[in-house]
């Protein structure tokens, strides 16, 4: 932008003629490097010249992008807008005329009420045969356009207040003579009279600026909130760099402050970038700051508050060079590639699509592990007004109780985030929950981590219309069913009859009985009779007289028939089954074939010892599976036979022999033991082929 008219001649101007020996040309001052342009130079120098080319000299030091310092350039601004004052005036009337002439319909929009369209386009005509008043209304408008600029920094930099020149020195404190010094010199005294003063500091003056003086004691409990060292960004850039770069500085930086008045005193400008500058926000702020929160998207955006119509705008009657600046402004003199700025979002967000922009926003910081931060945004959103996020706040709370509580290993913690948690099964977020349980732990697991997420799924069916009155239990049924012997016996131990129906995990005796049944049935452990009656001596006791015996008898046997059948091996399949397909044979027993099954398990158990106790390892469901077996009991009893330690031992014999009649004894052929199907003499054969293979010769209290 071309300077203008040279200085003039002879000026009568007290404070030009007072510091002729500073005045530097237009083009001197132009040219001046940042650290000379101070005011002691600069106001002299145009107070020197003209009024236009003042305002010309002023725009071009704006624009030059040298004044670092925010009150040299405030006052910079605020010379050039007050030399072209006269100038501002008569184009105001010369619009106004034209405007009145052309009868230009006036509205509520716009310049004194005319439309920006309308006043834009006079401007336009007026200055268009007239380069030089071009120059000058370009000028001005860089000048308004600086000052909007400069005074909202301002606001979130506040200048600081520097000492007055004539202020006075405290007087240095008086020294202490120390009469008792050994080391003093007496003829020093005389000497140091004579001795110069000391060189003032040259870096005094500086540290009175940056250091302020220490607050009085009864002060010191009331300590302000300290000063920034520095601003965020240099003013210069500031006023000369498109806002919206500025702002996504800010948002980057975590410039709360600066951010949230700059958005909101120049809301017209940012707020198509509103989305931008949100997301450009470091994830770890919180969005309930309270300088970030007013520019978060709210329902359907209504409720934002000041933004997008910030105070500084609302109701501000626009002046004629507001209306011009983005036809003669900064922003036309500097254009910058539109490559370097955001995407805009003129329109407003619709409540569908606020959900949506929470929604990924939250799910974007995943990446960054802050699950706090996705909590808060949401927690947040939510008192904004936004609808629809319950189900993604559940699921950061659910997933929060699985990071903090669940006792996760840092391995196990890698593989959960917001994303993993949507796409994992129910089952993978139930066996999380309970991965690191113990038996100390399981049942309180399971109460206040497990019950509380399977709650949440009753819920989300109710709300979908697939209300599932049976799911808790049934979930939590299957929980039982997957857990180890060691974890099931506390779910039992807390399923106890004897407790209060308020206290008991499983409420239901004739529930608990079958988890029991196809838990132990359904078990890989071959030495685990311990666990496995400690289970059994938890399971209610019930009195079943005067029932249908035959027909109780007969849907017992059927059931233990089908579930022997389905547990024995095959070719393609090594008879092994979960505990929850076995479930599915114990559910339907009625209340007294469920207690006959029951009684059962107790010979089961008993039959599994008493093995163990020989060195015949077996499973409880073989013992189920070879009830009816004639051929599998005969190995069993030839394994106890050959794997017995009594070979010479002659009353470690006589103890075989009973207990191999306690597990072929009983009056009822449900009720008997793991060798129920042999004969006594078959029992014999084996005995006494044991017996002599092993050299040993009995007394007469042979069996």
């Amino acid at each position: 932008m071309a300077t203008g008219t040279t200085a003039a001649q002879g000026s009568h101007d007290p404070i030009a003629s007072s510091s002729t020996s500073h005045l530097l040309e237009p083009a001197q001052l132009l040219a001046s490097p940042s650290s000379a342009l101070t005011l002691a130079v600069i106001e002299p120098s145009l107070r020197a010249i003209p009024a236009a080319a003042q305002v010309l000299v002023c725009a071009n030091l704006v624009l030059g992008g040298k004044l670092l310092d925010q009150v040299i350039l405030d006052r910079v601004i605020a010379l050039g807008l007050d030399a072209g004052q006269e100038e501002i005036e008569l184009l105001e009337g010369d619009v106004r005329a034209r405007l009145e002439d052309a009868k230009k319909p006036q509205g509520k929009d716009g310049w004194s009420g005319w439309s920006r369209t309308d006043v834009a386009e006079q401007v336009d005509e007026i200055t268009q045969a007239d380069a030089h008043r071009r120059n000058i209304v370009s000028a001005l408008s860089v000048l308004a356009d600086a000052r909007k600029r400069i005074d909202t920094y301002n606001v979130f930099f506040p200048p600081r207040a520097r000492p007055p020149a004539d202020a006075v020195e405290p007087e240095p404190a008086e020294e202490i003579d120390f009469d008792d010094d050994p080391w003093a010199d007496a003829d020093k005294s005389d000497e140091e009279d004579n001795v110069p003063p000391i060189l003032d500091d040259p870096w005094a003056e500086d540290a009175e600026d940056d250091e302020p003086p220490e607050a009085p004691a009864e002060a010191k409990d009331k300590t302000p909130a300290p000063e920034p060292a520095s601003p965020p960004i240099d003013p210069a850039t500031f006023v000369l760099e498109p806002l919206i770069l500025s702002g996504l500085y800010f948002a980057t930086a975590a410039h709360l402050t600066a951010l949230r008045v700059t958005c909101q005193r120049h809301a017209s400008e940012l707020w198509p970038y509103r989305l931008a500058l949100a997301e450009a926000v470091s994830g770890w702020v919180s969005p309930g700051d309270d300088d970030f929160l007013p520019l978060l998207p709210a329902e359907g955006e209504s409720g934002e508050g000041e933004w997008p119509r910030g105070k500084a705008e609302k109701g501000t009657v626009l002046s004629l060079l507001d209306i011009i600046a983005p036809q003669f402004g900064i922003s036309a003199l500097r254009p910058h590639s539109t490559d370097l700025l955001p995407p805009r979002r003129d329109e407003r967000l619709s409540k569908a699509e606020t959900k949506q922009w929470y929604t990924d926003h939250v799910l974007a910081l995943d990446d960054l592990g802050l699950l706090d931060a996705q909590l808060a945004w949401v927690q947040h959103a939510t008192a904004l007004g936004v609808t629809g996020l319950d189900e993604l706040g559940e699921e950061l709370s659910l997933l929060s109780r699985l990071i903090y509580d669940a006792n996760l290993t840092p391995e196990q913690l890698e593989q959960w985030s917001l994303t993993t948690w949507r796409e994992a099964s129910e089952d993978e977020i139930v066996r999380a929950y309970t991965a690191n349980a113990t038996p100390d732990t399981i049942v309180n697991d399971l109460r206040r981590l497990v019950m509380p997420y399977l709650y949440v799924l009753e819920s989300r069916a109710e709300r979908s219309g697939h209300a599932d009155a049976t799911l808790v239990q049934r979930m939590m049924h299957e929980v039982i069913l997957d857990q180890p012997l060691d974890l099931a016996l506390p779910c039992f131990e807390a399923s106890k009859a004897t407790l209060p129906v308020s206290q008991r995990l499983v409420k239901d005796d004739q529930t608990v009985a079958r988890l029991a049944l196809a838990v132990l049935y359904g078990s890989d452990l071959q030495d685990a009779w311990a666990t496995m009656s400690a289970i059994f001596e938890c399971l209610p006791v019930w009195d079943v007289s005067g029932g249908d015996v035959d027909t109780d008898r007969e849907a017992t046997e059927t059931t233990l028939d089908s579930i022997a059948d389905f547990i024995r091996p095959t070719a393609t399949s090594d008879g092994a089954h979960s505990a929850r397909d076995l479930f599915v044979f114990f559910h339907p027993l009625p209340f007294a074939s469920l207690s006959r099954a029951l009684d059962i398990l107790d010979v089961h158990l008993e039959s599994g010892e008493i093995l163990s106790r020989y060195g015949v390892r077996v499973y409880l469901r073989t013992l189920l599976q070879s009830a009816r077996n004639h051929d599998e009991q005969v190995t069993l009893a030839e394994q106890m036979v050959r794997r017995s330690t009594a070979r010479g031992d002659e009353r470690k014999w006589v103890q075989l022999w009973e207990d191999m009649c306690r597990l072929q004894g009983g009056n009822d052929a449900l009720l008997r033991g793991a060798f129920g199907t042999l004969t006594k003499e078959e029992m014999m054969r084996i005995f006494l082929g044991g017996l002599l293979s092993s050299g040993c010769e009995l007394n007469d209290s042979e069996p």
